[in-house]
This record gives C-alpha cells, structure tokens and sequence, in this order.
C-alpha cells in the first residue's frame, strides 16, 4: 500500500523552497509514495515541471492580477483555517507537510486528520526576517501552531537555532535539520546549454546573482555597492537574475547612476545555469537566508560565493574554504567584494574549494534523509 503524502505551499514560483520542492517531489520514488502538491495559488513556472506522478491541485485558478490579489488576501486573512482546510484536503493522508511558512502552516496546523502525522518545513532565519505574523496576526498564535507539528524541519543548523529562539516553547526535540534537495545531475547538464548571443562576450570579471527582486535579497545595496567600487576604478559586470517588486526602483539606480554598461538585470529565467557558469564567482547580498539554493547550486557549478553572513552559509562554505563570508551590511558587502576584485588568486584557489565542495553535495543523500523522516512518522502513526 503507497503512502499518502500531501505537501503544501503557496504557489509553484521561481523561489528557493519552490525548487526544493520540486526537486524532492520529483525523486522520492512513485513505487512506495502517493504524492500530491497543494498550492493555493495556480500559475508557478515549476508547475509544468512536476514529475507525471505527482498529482498538482490549487485552490485559486483566476488569470486576472487583480481579483487573484483579493482572492488570495481573502484566503490568507479572512477564511479561517479550519475551513480552509475542508474546502482543499478531501483525501485522507499519512503525512501532511507545509513546507514553507506562513499560510501552509497555519492551515495544516487546523488539519481535521487525527491520524496524521504532521511535519513543518522552516526555510528562513526567523530572527533576523519574519513576516509570517501577518497572517497568524500574532506571535503567539505562530508559536501555538508550530507546536501541533510532529516535526519541525530546518534547512540549516542557524534555522533550527534562531526557530527556538524565535519560539521557545516548541520543545526542541521536535527539530531537525534537512537540507533542500538538489539535482546536481539537471543542473550540470542545465548549465551547458549557450548563453544569448548578446552576452556571449562579457568584460570580466563577471559576478552573477540569482533570486526575487525585493528588499529581503538586498540588490538595492548590492548596487551602491557595484558603484562605488567603480567610482574607485575596480570594473566589474553584475548579472542580476530574477524578477519581483523592487525592479523598477534598481532599474530606477542603475539608469540613474549610468551604469547600463556595467549592470545588466536579466529577468527572471527558468534555467539561469548557464549564465552562473560563466561568471566568476557568484554574489548573495541578502539581508536573511535559510539555507541558500541557489548558492549551493553556484558551489555545484565550481562557482567562488561571496555572500552576507545569513543562516547556512557558514555551513555551506566554511568547510571547504569555497566562499567569502562578509558582514551583513553594506560596508561588509564592499570590502568583500572589493577584496575579490583585487585577488584573482584568491578567486582562484576558492573555486578550487567549489570543486572539493561540490562532491560533497549529493541528491540521494538528501532525498534518503527526507524519507526517514515521513516514513518514521508515517510508522509512528498507524
């Protein structure tokens, strides 16, 4: 008999725990689970990625920008979860996952299913970026239900610790730390597809980011930044990947401040792996992370990372000596780059820590350790 599992989040879009997603639900093996995704939002671009044995069902199938907004402000604030809940889970699980914070969360935490057992997936530093208060309306009533979880799933070893610091009364044997999926095999073969004949010839050194334009990545500093290493003489191109709110305002800079020839913002692109490897080294100017994917993907393609001290980089970088870890401010970014930029041997010897790295970072591993976790619980609850 398969096993029933019912993963939840908000939508199948380009993000970091949407690719982690798609990953693990697309390996864990056909034979042994049934596996469905509930989104409450259609339309993601790894919507049409899932594997043909992953059953996809959302709540919210509305083309028009507008009435999607309301719709899914309706659901996040107004609808209470149990209904939610009745309204979207008419099957019953062995094990139902939220994998990503927030309305997930919330929702599976009102599951009518006794049987169950419950697992959350935490992906951000929730000391240092929190928002999900918004739709629980208050700190407690998210502590309150986290604690009905079997399982807490971290993606770093700093998630875990700033969870429990964020909320206390959630016992900590309740945790654990998986790190997201990846397929380093797609990504290998991704990234040797050609660039756009226009960005075939790049003046180097080249950086390239990848992520949603917003506050949270910190490409509003990453700018200043770029800038003022110009103004000193030190060229280098940005690529910046990716699309989200903030575009106008850093399009807005970058026309503002000349620097069309130097910064190129490339939109969001649903195989960025070959513009990762040609570049030289990789930029993460966030202001949180969990445990960056698309960093780890960079270390996957013999990329140099140099990023803001955010959660799981210490973990990702430190061991092999592949990355550059600066402080989280904008003076931290500068020097860190600045001292790249000056040191090609620098960059050369970390991208020789990328390539020991890089074998250390395996998709069964990740996937294996996955399944422990829902088939433990999956036994504990029959």
């Amino acid at each position: 008999m398969l096993m029933k599992i019912l993963f939840c989040i908000n939508r199948l879009c380009g993000g970091g725990a949407e690719n982690a997603l798609l990953h693990l639900v697309n390996h864990l093996d056909p034979q042994l689970y049934e596996i469905t995704v509930l989104t409450f939002l259609d339309g993601g671009v790894y919507e049409k990625e899932l594997a043909p044995h992953v059953r996809h069902e959302s709540l919210i199938r509305c083309k028009n920008t507008f009435v999607r907004r309301i719709l899914s402000d309706i659901v996040s604030y107004i609808v209470p979860p149990r209904w939610l809940y009745r309204l979207l889970v008419k099957e019953k699980y062995d094990v139902e996952v939220a994998f990503l914070e927030g309305l997930p969360t919330k929702m599976l935490a009102a599951s009518r299913n006794k049987d169950a057992k419950k697992i959350a997936f935490v992906h951000m530093d929730l000391m240092e970026y929190f928002d999900s208060n918004k739709v629980f309306f208050s700190e407690k009533k998210n502590e309150i239900c986290y604690q009905t979880f079997d399982t807490i799933a971290c993606v770093s070893s700093g998630v875990r610790e700033a969870f429990h610091k964020r909320f206390p009364t959630v016992p900590e044997e309740k945790s654990s730390v998986l790190y997201n999926v990846i397929d380093e095999n797609e990504i290998t073969q991704k990234a040797r597809l050609p660039l756009p004949p226009d960005l075939q010839s790049v003046r180097r050194p080249c950086a390239v980011t990848v992520g949603r334009l917003c506050d949270q990545k910190g490409y509003d500093r990453l700018l200043k930044v770029h800038k003022r290493l110009l103004d000193e003489g030190l060229f280098h191109t940005l690529w910046i990947l990716g699309e989200g709110e903030e575009q106008n305002n850093l399009e807005a800079f970058i026309a503002h401040n000349n620097l069309g020839d130097s910064v190129k913002l490339l939109g969001y692109w649903e195989n960025p792996y070959p513009f990762m490897a040609q570049a030289d080294f990789f930029v993460c100017s966030s202001r949180a992370e969990g445990f960056s994917t698309v960093a780890t993907e960079a270390i996957l393609l013999g990329l140099p990372v140099l990023t803001t001290d955010c959660a799981g980089m210490h973990e990702l970088l430190d061991r092999y000596d592949c990355g550059v870890i600066t402080e989280n401010t904008a003076d931290g970014l500068y020097r860190g780059l600045k001292q790249l930029l000056r040191s090609p041997e620098k960059l050369k010897a970390l991208r020789a820590g990328a390539e020991k790295m890089k074998q250390t970072i395996r998709l069964a591993k990740r996937v294996e350790a996955i399944e422990q976790v829902l088939t433990s619980n999956a036994a504990e609850s029959r």
